[in-house]
């Protein structure tokens, strides 16, 4: 039997997309074997791997308001805290080990300390995914096995190295296609527009080494924390996989 990775890339509320994409794969009867993620990629590989179907990840997202920096607490320093996550992570996936889970899963970090990406697919579940997902200068830092965490996307926004030996095909999805043109002078726009095109940088040069890779287009459009149009990032993830049915199906069967 064809063992099929995927990896996941980061990009915040974007991620939602991926579980548009998750249903669209399983539309075709596509069974996946191992995950890679990082950030909202890890998140949803956790939830998936866990036994979740995408429009259950999406439920539980969209109640708990999973992608949402309204959702988490303020931290000391100024910077917002990932508690909320992980109690979230907790609750519906109780277990809490890597062990525990249906699928194998690798989560990225960037090991701070180091300056370099780890990967975690061993031991507890929810420090290693708040650590994949901790945006620098938004989140408060993940300090985790004597050592100090935040997203990993800011390295290696597509971890396939982690899988990429353990699997006959891959599929890498990514949801931070930048748009061609970018109009916004706005500061928080320039912001979010200059995080987009650093977590890209790390994409792009891999997506050869897939046998299928995933890229809806200008997902940027979307903001990286606002929940308000994660319906359509499901849709856009969902119609663009559906697009590619047949070069999937061609690739992978």
């Amino acid at each position: 039997m064809t063992k099929i990775g995927l990896t996941l890339s980061g990009g915040g509320v974007r991620g939602v997309a991926h579980l548009g994409a998750l249903e669209a794969l399983e539309k075709m009867g596509i069974e996946i074997s191992i995950i890679s993620g990082t950030s909202a990629g890890a998140i949803a590989g956790a939830f998936f791997a866990a036994g979740y179907l995408p429009r259950e990840i999406m439920a539980i997202i969209k109640k708990t308001k999973l992608f949402s920096i309204h959702n988490q607490k303020i931290w000391s320093a100024g910077l917002f805290e990932l508690t909320p996550m992980r109690n979230t992570l907790k609750k519906y996936i109780p277990q809490n080990t890597f062990e525990s889970l249906d699928i194998p899963l690798y989560a990225a970090a960037t090991n701070i300390k180091k300056g370099e990406i780890e990967y975690f697919s061993s031991g507890e579940l929810d420090s290693a995914i708040v650590a994949s997902s901790c945006v620098p200068f938004i989140f408060e830092p993940i300090f985790y096995q004597n050592s100090v965490f935040v997203d990993g996307g800011i390295i290696n926004n597509l971890p396939i190295e982690a899988i990429l030996s353990k699997c006959d095909k891959l599929i890498g999805i990514h949801v931070n296609s930048p748009v061609k043109i970018f109009k916004s002078i706005k500061k928080i726009n320039i912001t979010e527009r200059s995080l987009n095109l650093l977590l890209a940088s790390s994409v792009y040069p891999k997506s050869s080494q897939c046998t299928i890779f995933i890229d809806p287009p200008e997902l940027e459009k979307y903001t990286l924390f606002n929940m308000k149009n994660a319906d359509e990032l499901y849709k856009a993830g969902f119609e663009h996989t559906l697009s590619m049915e047949k070069e999937i199906l061609r690739k992978l069967k």
